[in-house]
């Protein structure tokens, strides 16, 4: 199956100032498809910076889901 990847991280966890994209990118079958980037804050990402990861959600899905459209 491919499919699109969003990767969100927090910049001040365990993963911050590492390539997150790039590692993930590596083991996906379209390396193209996948995005993301760090977000405020360390391991709970989605508490510790809700309206980042709300934003980046939406904006990712805008991207692709004129893509799911067409390929349906």
């Amino acid at each position: 199956m491919q499919a699109p990847l969003l990767v969100l991280w927090g910049a001040d966890g365990g993963l911050g100032g590492r390539d997150v994209v790039g590692v993930w990118q590596e083991h996906h079958t379209d390396p193209d498809a996948v995005s993301g980037h760090a977000v405020p804050g360390g391991h709970y990402v989605p508490e510790e910076a809700p309206q980042e990861v709300v934003d980046a959600v939406e904006s990712f899905l805008a991207r692709v889901r004129p893509q799911a459209e067409v390929s349906s």
